[in-house]
């Protein structure tokens, strides 16, 4: 964070100055009273400076065949571990099911770019199972929906960038 605020230091030690000179007792405490206000506000305007540096991002999920299982829900802040590595991902989110949907909120997350990983893990072994091909036998999803003709989707086709206090998004599961 840059500190911008370097003329309202100034201003706050000449008004710390200013209280102590003053002989008539009226005056010091407008002056006490002018300078808790300022030192307040200086206060709030840093404070929300640093807490909007930060998100949440709401991901809502249908299409999930059934209740059976965990969405297992992983985000991601590079490719290292996308989309199938969830112990390389940032937070990760284990939802129950709810009539074929899920909403999941990743909290206090810092602004930069993201992808996320959904996995429908319906015999909750922690694991995506495949057939003897390698294909999915359960269904998963990725942020922007991306898709991939063989292997997993790639990360950059999946990412996404958090640039405000609340992010809302959407994720087919795909099957």
């Amino acid at each position: 964070m840059t500190f911008s605020h370097k003329g309202n230091l100034w201003i706050f030690s000449l008004l710390i100055i200013d209280a102590y000179l003053f002989n008539n007792h009226r005056e010091a405490v407008f002056m006490k009273n002018l300078l808790f206000l300022f030192s307040l506000l200086f206060y709030v305007n840093v404070s929300a400076e640093i807490l909007a540096e930060h998100g949440d991002i709401v991901m809502t999920m249908d299409s999930f065949h059934s209740d059976k299982g965990v969405a297992r829900i992983a985000l991601f802040s590079s490719s290292s571990g996308f989309p199938d590595q969830p112990e390389k991902a940032i937070k990760t989110i284990d939802a129950e099911i709810h009539n074929g949907k899920v909403t999941a909120t990743f909290t206090n997350i810092a602004f930069g770019a993201y992808a996320v990983s959904v996995l429908h893990d319906e015999n909750a072994n922690g694991e995506m199972d495949t057939n003897w091909l390698g294909i999915p036998q359960e269904g998963y999803g990725v942020s922007n929906d991306a898709t991939a003709s063989f292997g997993p989707p790639e990360f950059d086709d999946a990412r996404f960038v958090l640039e405000t206090t609340t992010l809302p998004m959407r994720m087919t599961i795909q099957y």
